[in-house]
């Protein structure tokens, strides 16, 4: 995801039985890998956010199958691969 400019923080697999998940950097991140990712017939998704009592940091976290792992994978390249065409 960083070849197409998608700043993540951190993510897991398994973090939930047969999901994983992906914290962004910004809303801007998300909203990148969300345009990506339609292009995958899979529309389960689920977003959480989470805020401390000191400040209000956004954690913005997407959860999908694991088994959507290789289809991510392989249509990121595809991205990666378009977005250095058109540079």
């Amino acid at each position: 995801m960083w070849d197409v400019c998608i700043d993540t923080n951190q993510c897991g697999q398994e973090a939930h039985p047969g999901e994983a998940c992906i914290e962004f950097h910004s809303s801007a991140d998300l909203e990148q890998f969300l345009f990506v990712r339609s292009a995958i017939t899979s529309p389960s998704l689920r977003c959480g956010t989470k805020a401390t009592a000191l400040h209000v940091p956004v954690r913005l976290l997407v959860y999908f199958p694991t088994k959507d792992i290789r289809s991510l994978i392989n249509t990121f390249k595809e991205a990666t691969q378009a977005a250095r065409e058109d540079a």
